[in-house]
Parts: structure tokens; C-alpha cells; sequence
């Protein structure tokens, strides 16, 4: 996983522990930054023709992924056609 240095403006490669819950390499997806959980949420994205709806959680202190499994009824899906 790449992550930004602010302070330098560049690009560098995290310590990222590579557990169960990483997720599979994708494009297009969404990622929000939680100052206050000290972690990052990624969402959704696409692989060839694979679209994802899932969401994981990178926490920013250890470098670890986690599933977050989405509980709910019904889901939005701006990308189906």
C-alpha cells in the first residue's frame, strides 16, 4: 500500500501488515480518512469487470486491515446499469 507523506508531498510504500482482511487490489474506489478513529475507510471499486460493494477499515496507528461487514437491508449501488 502507498501512502502520502504531507510534509514532503511524496509517495511511500506503508508497513502495512498483510493479515486475512486485506482486501483484493481494485481501482475506482473511495477512501475517507477518520482523524478521530485514526483510520482510513476504504469502499467499493472494480477489478477488470468485478465490481466490489465491501468495506474496510486500515488502522493508521499498526498498519492493520479489517473487513467491516455492513449491516443493512438495503444497499445503493450507483455503478449498476
Amino acid at each position: 500500500m502507498l501512502v502520502i507523506v504531507i510534509v514532503s508531498r511524496k509517495w511511500s510504500v506503508s508497513d502495512a501488515v498483510v493479515n486475512a482482511a486485506k482486501p483484493e487490489a481494485r481501482t475506482g474506489h473511495s477512501v475517507v480518512h477518520s482523524p478521530i478513529a485514526r483510520c482510513l475507510y476504504v469502499y467499493g471499486g472494480s477489478k477488470n469487470k468485478k465490481w466490489f460493494s465491501d468495506v474496510y477499515m486500515v488502522d493508521t496507528d499498526n498498519w492493520t486491515w479489517q473487513c467491516i461487514k455492513v449491516v443493512t437491508q438495503y444497499c445503493i449501488s450507483f455503478l449498476s446499469g
